[in-house]
């Protein structure tokens, strides 16, 4: 009986972690990397600075999807970036921005 309460939280964690494992591959197959142009020059300082923000900006970013369309969205670079810089984005299948696919630590974190 006691061996039965030892393992069953010990299997409930291992199978937990094999689920979260096999939803994070399936995401990170469903999106991938574009090559993307910024269309504006990024502010030098983030809006509404409070002087403790120094994190990225959003701007306005161009790129083609797989069937050839030019699609545009904002994404998050770093303040002053000058237009015309290339960053990567990522995209669904149907050619929409996405966030980026979770990986390494954050991906253990979020499966735990």
């Amino acid at each position: 009986m006691l061996a039965t309460w030892i393992c069953s939280p010990l299997g409930g964690v291992l199978a937990g972690a094999a689920g979260a494992r096999a939803t994070f591959a399936a995401r990170q197959a469903q999106v991938h990397a574009v090559s993307a142009v910024l269309t504006d020059d990024a502010p030098r300082d983030p809006l509404g600075g409070t002087g403790y923000d120094d994190g990225p900006v959003w701007v306005p970013v161009r790129w083609k999807a797989t069937n050839g369309d030019v699609r545009t969205d904002l994404a998050k670079v770093i303040p002053g970036a000058p237009v015309g810089t290339r960053i990567t984005a990522w995209t669904d299948p149907s050619g929409r921005r996405v966030s980026a696919p979770v990986t390494g630590t954050a991906a253990t974190l979020q499966a735990g």
